[in-house]
């Protein structure tokens, strides 16, 4: 998760490139990584996995989680404040840390999925780390309606406008995280790079038809290229080395 939230980080620094671009650029370099890899390494057969929709759905849940995610860190408020119950109206932002809670509450939805999906065990420390997941989350964004601080007026409107929107997504980013979790826990028994490959495969089109199809046509300046890459790899890196931690661990609560 660190890498990844490094990765949204950068993006959150190139202005000039659309978020939804960095997605696919960031799963076509999975694919033409993966691929090779699964097919002269490992060699696995890229087609006839038995698993395809599986697969599919693993895709389209990494795509949505890392997309909504790099489109929030785009347009939440980040700064220097003092991160957990800073709020100086109406100029409250956020710190790195502070996304990172939301966004690292994925675990926890993925042992509660699980238990739904999967059967897995749902207990006492499970319940507790849910609960200390909901807590951190609404410490962060002090919801106006729990925490009376804004009043009324611009105030509540800026808070409303450039905190809830963002927050929301983050969340949501998490919820298709823990589902990623769950997947690819139902997929134990795959190579590594034969399911990062179909990531990246079927990953990178929902992102790039979202662009075009809402008319960002302009491709990413020359100057960001190079961080559009590091951005791709330390996704890469950050997809694969959970895919390997989730094939040996039992509560995906606990890793």
């Amino acid at each position: 998760m660190t890498l990844l939230t490094i990765a949204a980080a950068l993006v959150k620094t190139l202005e000039g490139s659309d978020p939804f671009h960095i997605s696919a650029a960031r799963y076509a370099l999975t694919f033409l990584l993966s691929a090779p890899l699964a097919a002269f390494v490992s060699r696995v057969p890229l087609i006839k996995t038995g698993k395809t929709k599986l697969l599919v759905a693993r895709a389209l849940c990494s795509t949505a989680a890392v997309s909504i995610m790099f489109y929030a860190f785009r347009k939440i408020p980040i700064g220097l404040g003092t991160g957990m119950m800073h709020s100086v109206v109406p100029y409250i932002r956020f710190t790195i840390g502070d996304v990172n809670v939301i966004t690292a509450t994925n675990p926890v939805f993925a042992s509660l999925l699980g238990r739904v999906f999967l059967k897995e065990r749902f207990g006492v420390f499970e319940a507790v780390n849910l609960l200390f997941a909901m807590s951190g989350i609404v410490l962060v964004i002090q919801p106006p309606f729990i925490f009376d601080n804004l009043g009324d007026g611009d105030a509540a409107q800026n808070f409303t406008a450039a905190y809830y929107v963002p927050a929301a997504l983050c969340i949501v980013s998490a919820f298709f995280s823990a589902l990623n979790v769950v997947l690819t826990r139902a997929m134990k028994n795959l190579d590594v790079f034969l399911v990062s490959a179909w990531i990246g495969f079927f990953g990178f089109f929902p992102p790039m038809i979202f662009s075009l199809a809402t008319g960002r046509t302009e491709l990413p300046p020359v100057g960001d290229v190079p961080f559009v890459l590091i951005i791709a790899l330390l996704s890469y890196c950050a997809m694969n080395f959970n895919t390997m931690a989730l094939k040996v661990t039992d509560d995906p609560a606990r890793s």
